[in-house]
């Protein structure tokens, strides 16, 4: 945190700080979670959060449902926004999770419901580097 802490001391003009972090954890309830708590008390005016995009890691490595995935995604931004945070969802493994069923009804690039606004990012490799992209705001 005490990098947090001199961060206005920096005179960025340009940049903008993210304090970075994960979802809740499966079986929690945003508002008690350590790291969104942790996320929030960084007091940065964005925070960047990873969630799982592939169901086979939903299942094996958060070892949850679908469901309960998307609602770790939703109520993560949600409790963040309400902290007056940007929010931006990194979609950790979206690409495999696409490739396995785009068409899932619980995939996390479905659109998320109100008022779950957030930005969300992918860095795709190339030749050339990086092709990066982002949607969405708030």
């Amino acid at each position: 945190m005490a990098f947090f802490e001199q961060v206005p001391c920096l005179g960025l003009e340009q940049a903008v700080v993210s304090a970075f972090g994960s979802t809740r954890r499966a079986g929690t309830v945003a508002e008690d979670d350590a790291n969104l708590r942790a996320l929030i008390a960084a007091g940065t005016p964005a925070v960047a959060i990873v969630g799982k995009s592939w169901m086979l890691h939903v299942r094996q490595v958060l070892r949850t449902t679908p469901e309960e995935n998307l609602a770790m995604i939703g109520d993560s931004v949600r409790t963040l926004k309400s902290k007056g945070r940007q929010v931006i969802y990194d979609a950790e493994h979206f690409f495999d999770g696409y490739q396995d069923d785009p068409f899932t009804r619980c995939a996390p690039w479905r659109p998320p419901p109100p008022p779950a606004q957030m930005c969300s990012c992918c860095a795709i490799p190339t030749a050339e580097g990086f092709l990066t992209g982002g949607a969405g705001g708030g």
